[in-house]
């Protein structure tokens, strides 16, 4: 397959645990994967496909509590 096109794109889910996180996950790349194939696209969350071209790797945020805190920063 031919890539014409290097667009990156950042789709952002709500923040939950780590459970419902992966379901998450899970869910949007499938639901993207069922769009796409409908147009007859494809969609990948591969780093870098491409020398030289931006990549749409995936990538997670995360935080650390305990006790209701953030306990990923100092202090």
């Amino acid at each position: 397959m031919k890539l014409d096109n290097y667009e990156q794109s950042e789709i952002e889910c709500i923040p939950t645990n780590v459970e419902d996180a992966a379901d998450q996950l899970l869910l949007t790349k499938w639901i993207l994967r069922m769009i796409t194939n409908k147009y007859g696209a494809a969609v990948s969350c591969t780093p870098k496909i491409s020398v030289g071209k931006a990549g749409s790797g995936l990538h997670v945020h995360y935080r650390l509590l305990k006790d209701g805190k953030n306990v990923m920063k100092d202090g």
